[in-house]
């Protein structure tokens, strides 16, 4: 007899477990959706801002490849080397 008060006792507790759960979920929906929607917008300001860095970035290794290679017009060797020239001085 104890052991069938035992398995309802906890069979009633689980189930007030799970409707308390529940209901405690669906009232957080709204919290948890404003949450993931400031999260949202937080990735999109993030992603803009590294957009722009990245930009400069690029923008800045174009500026130091053109000054490290001021002869760009020249046509390079069909084999794709370059003619280095040493002036004896």
């Amino acid at each position: 007899m104890e052991g069938v008060l035992g398995f309802l006792g906890f069979s009633l507790g689980a189930s007030l477990g799970v409707s308390a759960a529940r209901a405690l979920g669906q009232g957080l929906r709204p919290t948890l959706r404003t949450i993931v929607r400031t999260g949202m917008a937080a990735g999109d300001a993030i992603a803009g801002v590294t957009a722009e860095a990245r930009e400069s970035w690029h923008d800045l290794q174009a500026e130091v490849e053109a000054e490290r290679t001021p002869n760009r017009n020249e046509p390079a060797a069909r084999n794709g080397s370059r003619k280095i020239v040493i002036a004896k001085g």
